[in-house]
């Protein structure tokens, strides 16, 4: 009879026993550690990354793409770029823009790969691959100096070729945005650290810059060129009035 009460607190310290209105004990760490799930890893894939930082850089040249197109309506009439400088500044600019449409392709395929294929990349797909193809014929022209452009006619035409350039820069700005903000919502709900882009950005702004120096040195150049001819045939016309 005296082993009743000892015997009554081991039932009811048993984990299959009822629990009495003391709610101080509670349970060891280990076995409190075993009734919790370990938390979900949502961490980007490398295809993500590789996805984040290539659209990155589409959008840096995109950028600098942009600066060249609108640089020669920012000088007045007497200044702008003219001759071997109005030439490598259509050389850059469109070959930036291919290029951005080209990394551009590259992270959404690498999306698809990882998120599977939408409908709405369908459209975007098709007219990058249609800047790229004609970006890439304007630069082959204007490197080897071909008459394949002059063969165009049609003022629709013109105009379709007058506009891809600065219009698929557009559509690589708004592309690599949309991706670039998607991969950001599902880092959001991941547990993975943000991706580290000053790199991506500072390499591939040098990358841009260095070109459109060279073509600011050309251009003047091509000034310091022009002034002197000024000057000598002014000295000509005077010769010939005395």
């Amino acid at each position: 009879m005296l082993q009743a009460p000892e015997t009554m607190q081991a039932l009811t310290s048993a984990p299959w026993g009822f629990t009495s209105g003391d709610t101080s004990q509670k349970l060891p760490a280990g076995s409190q550690s075993s009734f919790v799930s370990p938390p979900k890893d949502l961490r980007l894939s490398m295809a993500l990354e590789d996805s984040l930082r290539i659209s990155v850089s589409a959008l840096v040249f995109a950028a600098f793409c942009g600066l060249g197109i609108l640089m020669p309506f920012c000088q007045p009439q007497k200044l702008r770029i003219r001759g071997m400088a109005w030439r490598w500044l259509g050389i850059y600019a469109n070959g930036l823009v291919c290029l951005a449409s080209l990394l551009v392709l590259v992270a959404l395929l690498l999306w698809i790969y990882d998120q599977g294929l939408s409908a709405a990349l369908i459209l975007p797909i098709i007219l990058l691959v249609y800047v790229l193809m004609v970006t890439l014929l304007l630069v082959v022209t204007l490197i080897f100096q071909l008459d394949i452009l002059h063969q165009v006619t049609d003022k629709a035409g013109q105009r379709l070729l007058n506009f891809t350039t600065p219009g698929g820069m557009i559509l690589i700005v708004v592309t690599s945005s949309l991706l670039i903000k998607q991969i950001y919502l599902l880092q959001e709900k991941g547990t993975a650290e943000p991706v580290d882009l000053t790199a991506v950005i500072a390499g591939t702004s040098g990358i841009s810059l260095l070109p459109l120096v060279v073509i600011k040195v050309f251009y003047c150049m091509d000034l310091r060129k022009q002034e002197v001819e000024e000057q000598i045939s002014r000295r000509e016309k005077g010769k010939e009035n005395i």
